[in-house]
């Protein structure tokens, strides 16, 4: 059973699918990953899809946290492979050093995964890292021969080295002797402007030829004038053979070198193949994960109940190529499930019907392929197994076909295999022959399709397929919005009644002769102009219905915002009122205190006069109203709590804050009507009145940051320097200087990133967008430009 979609290679480029292989293609790094991307296809098999959708999203996020995740330039190895399972082959030295360097990368993918925090985020990536063995020990072994650059080292062996050790000894010697003979022979005048060459391996005088007999030596060549003879003078022939025999035991010591590399590899083979197929697959990951940023994309929910769910869709190649030129992309919502799985797309020409038909059936592959799609995350998509296209003229010459018998045979082989699996798209459904009787064998195969339970949008002008679309449970119409003032379309799409052609309405737009169109529609009928007018009319309903709606909802919202911040006014207000009161019995209640203690001290005087008893009975009646004083304040402070929410119970252990200075602390016991509250090292006796519960504050640890402890929060120091670092250490200083930063109260706070790849930059911008800054900007050029991030708190 076949895992792919039944599409034909016609339908892949009526809806242009081989644009989005080609755009795959050209973000390949390697020969594989664009043949690969060539011939990608659809797939049926959920869990597949699922499964590369989850890669291309991990992958997404996490080749912003690590470089090591870009994949670099690669080159084919399998023929290489092949013969190293060959006993006694050596393959290229060129295949080795690019085996190492596949090795190099996979490893530093190893390395990012030892953090287990790292596998549990990223499974995805980390199960298919997994797939091949770390390779470091290979890569060791490796780069004892052959350098990062692919030259072998000439210390690879002793005796290698000896031969390297000789050949630069003799070059040396062949150099002074060479710049003495140049400097003889260039006074005596016998050599030409270019001094010196190379013929046969040899380094060789150039002489000019009426002095050639005054050197001695081996001629090698001549110049094609015969001006120029290129000699080897005597005194050199032998330091040059000394040469060219100590060049040949280094090739021969390379070649044992390397037959033992290959030897030793022979072995690993397999875990080789491995790297390198995870490579290949790690080349179309990214190939999707780039060209989706390019046009947005995100990760749709695949599922098996059939349905296509579409929100705030776009065409992919549309949003390409209107983003190049600043221009904006009308995005549609699309919902087909059941009943209603056929969608009747009708309006004017021009105005999208075509465009969205194909955005969708792209959309539909693109997601079956595992590629992210240019919509919004909540869209669902289900699996089809068949895709059904006829778009465009589908004449063909050769099988001695017209338009419409070319499309009724692509009808009939639809029809041949049209299930619940089937998704069909049809642009202009009906047309190429008379308009009723096309009518009538569209309508006939549009109530098969109904039938059959399938999928699809067809777009038509036929009143007939409107009518059955408007009274046929299983098909929806849908309408292709038209401006009829401005005589343009509008390219939003609305669901649930037809769309006229405004076809009338468009002549007169182009200039045609008043009476053509008004005979026109004398020759159209009444019946069918009444139609038009009535769907005319329904769309200004419409649109002015939505208007009004639109208006009533803002309104409303507008008045829920209003109706609250009334309500918290009031509340504010009352509030106030009482806390206002409150202060006014303190007040009256401190002056009846201190009245109290004078009239105290002056009981004391009056104790042996007769008035005594009579100051007695006067002190007593301050202090009742003093004692009244006290009542109606705390009633004023229980009702105050009430205005406030606030309960009025409070337990030992819980985290309080004090209504007159707003500062934090827990309640260590509480006696009658006062409570003993642990505020830093201080133990404060407190009424419960003036206390209202807080929450637990959050405890800040201690994180190192590069040049400070951030413990201290007064001590903090509103810069972080995080150039050089890996983008996962980065962003974990990061974290804890803006936490740091929101806890000390800071005004303002620089990041320096530096400029580089931008990877830091945007680790940066990412992180900060989660804190509620004011503002976010880059420093003054003279401050670092854009290489220094400031955040205004």
């Amino acid at each position: 059973m076949s895992h792919f979609v039944d599409i034909s290679p016609s339908a892949e480029e009526q809806l242009e699918f081989h644009k989005i292989r080609e755009l795959l293609a050209g973000y390949a790094r390697g020969v594989h990953g664009r043949t690969s991307c060539l011939e990608l296809h659809p797939l049926t098999d959920i869990d597949a899809i699922r499964y590369r959708l989850d890669e291309i999203f991990d992958y997404s996020d996490i080749s912003t946290l690590s470089s090591r995740f870009q994949l670099s330039p690669y080159e084919d190895v399998t023929t290489s492979l092949e013969h190293l399972s060959i006993e006694g082959y050596v393959i290229p030295q060129e295949d080795i050093h690019e085996m190492g360097k596949q090795m190099e990368q996979v490893r530093l993918v190893h390395q990012f995964f030892e953090k287990p925090d790292y596998r549990r985020d990223y499974p995805t990536i980390s199960q298919w890292t997994a797939q091949a063995l770390n390779p470091s020990t290979l890569i060791k072994k490796i780069r004892v021969i052959i350098d990062e650059k692919g030259d072998v080292r000439p210390d690879a062996s002793p005796e290698l080295l000896a031969i390297s050790r000789s050949i630069e000894s003799e070059a040396s010697k062949l150099n002074r002797e060479f710049q003495r003979l140049i400097a003889r022979y260039k006074g005596e005048g016998w050599l030409t402007d270019t001094v010196e060459s190379i013929r046969s391996g040899r380094r060789v005088l150039c002489v000019q030829a009426e002095y050639k007999r005054k050197i001695k030596g081996i001629i090698h060549d001549e110049s094609t004038t015969g001006r120029t003879a290129f000699i080897e003078p005597d005194v050199i022939v032998e330091i040059n053979n000394n040469i060219i025999e100590f060049e040949g035991d280094f090739k021969k010591e390379v070649l044992r070198l390397l037959r033992e590399l290959c030897h030793f590899l022979r072995p690993f083979r397999e875990d080789i193949e491995a790297v390198c197929s995870l490579i290949h697959h790690w080349d179309i990951i990214q190939c999707m994960t780039i060209l989706g940023n390019a046009y947005k994309g995100t990760r749709p929910k695949i599922q098996d109940e059939a349905t296509l769910h579409l929100l705030q869709a776009r065409h992919p190649l549309l949003y390409i190529k209107n983003k190049a030129k600043g221009k904006e992309v009308i995005a549609f919502d699309l919902v087909l499930n059941s009943p209603n799985r056929l969608l009747i797309l009708s309006g004017p020409n021009a105005g999208g019907k075509s465009i969205l038909m194909k955005a969708t059936g792209l959309i539909q592959v693109m997601a079956q392929c595992g590629m992210l799609i240019p919509a919004d995350g909540a869209s669902v998509i289900s699996v089809m197994k068949r895709i059904s296209v006829d778009i465009g003229d589908q004449q063909s010459i050769e099988e001695d076909l017209s338009t419409y018998s070319s499309r009724l045979k692509n009808m009939k082989e639809t029809l041949a295999t049209a299930d619940e699996s089937t998704l069909i798209l049809v642009d202009e459904f009906g047309s190429g022959t008379d308009p009723k009787i096309g009518g009538a064998i569209a309508e006939a195969i549009l109530d098969t399709l109904v039938k059959r339970h399938s999928f699809g949008v067809l777009t038509t002008h036929y009143p007939n397929i409107k009518m059955y679309a408007h009274r046929t449970k299983g098909v929806v119409n849908g309408a292709m919005m038209f401006d009829k003032e401005r005589i343009s379309p509008t390219y939003q799409l609305k669901i649930g009644k037809p769309g006229s052609s405004f076809a009338f309405e468009i002549a007169e737009r182009t200039g045609l002769p008043q009476d053509v169109i008004d005979y026109a529609r004398k020759a159209a009928g009444t019946q069918t102009v009444e139609l038009e007018d009535l769907i005319h009319d329904l769309d200004n309903k419409t649109q002015k219905l939505d208007t009004e709606i639109k208006s009533v909802k803002d309104r409303q919202r507008e008045l829920d915002r209003l109706i609250a911040n009334y309500e918290q006014l009031r509340l504010d207000l009352e509030i106030k009122r009482k806390r206002f009161k409150i202060d006014q019995k303190k007040a009256s209640l401190q002056e009846v205190s201190q009245y109290s203690q004078e009239m105290n001290k002056l009981m004391k005087d009056l104790r042996k006069e007769k008035d005594a008893e009579k100051a007695k009975e006067q002190i007593e009646r301050i202090k009742e109203k003093q004692k009244g004083f006290s009542t109606e304040i705390k009633s004023l402070a229980e009702d105050l709590i009430d205005v406030s929410g606030v309960k009025k119970e409070f337990h030992v252990g819980e985290h309080v804050k004090l209504n007159s200075t707003q500062q934090v602390g827990i309640i260590e016991r509480i006696v009658k009507n006062n409570a003993v509250v642990l505020i830093g090292q201080l133990q404060m006796t407190i009424p419960l009145t003036e206390l209202v519960p807080a929450k637990v504050p959050i405890e800040i640890k201690a994180q190192r940051s590069l040049q400070t402890d951030v413990v201290d929060y007064t001590k903090f120091e509103n810069e972080l320097d995080i150039r050089g670092m890996l983008p996962e250490e980065a962003l974990h200083y990061l974290e804890r200087f803006i936490d740091a930063a929101f806890m000390s109260s800071q005004y303002q706070i620089r990041i320096v990133h530096g400029k580089g790849t931008g990877v830091l930059r945007q680790i940066v911008a990412r992180t900060m967008k989660v804190y509620p800054f004011k503002t976010i900007q880059f420093a003054e050029k003279n401050q670092g430009g854009d290489g220094v991030t400031i955040g205004i708190i």
